[in-house]
């Protein structure tokens, strides 16, 4: 694991990969603050097309759908 130096959410990658709960917290950075999906990246130094996948992933969550975009349980 590689702590990136100067995230504020100090992401920790391995292999390109974050851990679910960074993933969310980032993503809650976009939904729960109005800022842009690229103004937050920006500040993460993560891709922002990542970051719009964690952001539209979190906000089926919330809505209480599976990433899938179909109910939990369901399909």
């Amino acid at each position: 694991m590689v702590l990136l130096e100067g995230c504020p959410l100090c992401l920790l990658v391995s292999v390109g990969r974050t851990r679910p709960s960074s993933r969310v917290e980032a993503a809650h950075r976009v939904i729960d603050t109005g800022r842009t999906i690229a103004q937050v990246a920006r500040e993460l130094g993560i891709d922002a097309g990542m970051l719009s996948v964690w952001v539209k992933d979190e906000r089926r969550r919330i809505a209480g759908r599976g990433p899938w975009g179909t109910a939990f349980g369901v399909g």
